[in-house]
């Protein structure tokens, strides 16, 4: 219901029980796990519960693609609510390409991702669509290929990667900067 991939949060956490809130990108989302019984988090939170005899949740806040800047937003927005006990956060493999682009990125992460950004269908061909199973089928994976929802998410919130030559030059220059950064702001927001 919140977006992510599970478990479903039940509200208040109830008394005595220790609540872990898992924050990252695809590697805690599980990206091709086929159930998120099989993804970190949730093995996490059947290896404590063995260990242990009290009741452990581990919700998984992971979202494909994200950078520490979305991870941060995640953080700041939700996890307050779920009163975790321990925030554990997985990240930099995607801070990691933002390297490649001009200043890493840059402070607010516009050099790298942009705001969602997709044509819509116009309205023949919507309806079209909604009246053929077939043209649905056959839409889905022509328009998906155009930036046209449904499709690949990052296409539709990242610039091009840049030539070889600068991507090269860019990551060479680069610092962490604004990894460390997030990443430190997260490790105080979390505590």
């Amino acid at each position: 219901a919140h977006g992510f991939r599970m478990p479903e949060w039940p509200g208040r956490k109830s008394r005595g029980t220790l609540r872990i809130v898992a924050l990252g990108a695809s590697t805690t989302y599980g990206m091709f796990a086929t159930s998120g019984e099989t993804v970190w988090p949730a093995m996490v939170e059947r290896a404590l519960q063995k260990r242990f005899s009290l009741p452990i949740e581990v919700y998984n806040l992971g979202v494909p693609g994200y950078t520490t800047h979305e991870i941060l937003g995640v953080l700041c927005m939700l996890v307050s609510e779920l009163e975790p006990d321990i925030v554990l956060i997985h990240c930099g493999a995607n801070d990691a390409f933002a390297q490649a682009y001009p200043d890493e990125g840059g402070p607010d992460n516009t050099r790298f991702r942009f705001s969602w950004n997709y044509r819509p269908l116009s309205a023949p061909v919507r309806l079209a669509i909604s009246t053929s199973y077939l043209l649905r089928s056959i839409g889905g994976v022509l328009f998906s290929r155009g930036s046209y929802l449904p499709g690949y998410v990052l296409k539709l919130v990242q610039y091009p990667p840049p030539a070889g030559d600068q991507a090269l030059k860019n990551s060479h220059n680069a610092k962490g900067k604004y990894f460390r950064r997030n990443l430190k702001t997260m490790v105080a927001v979390a505590r």
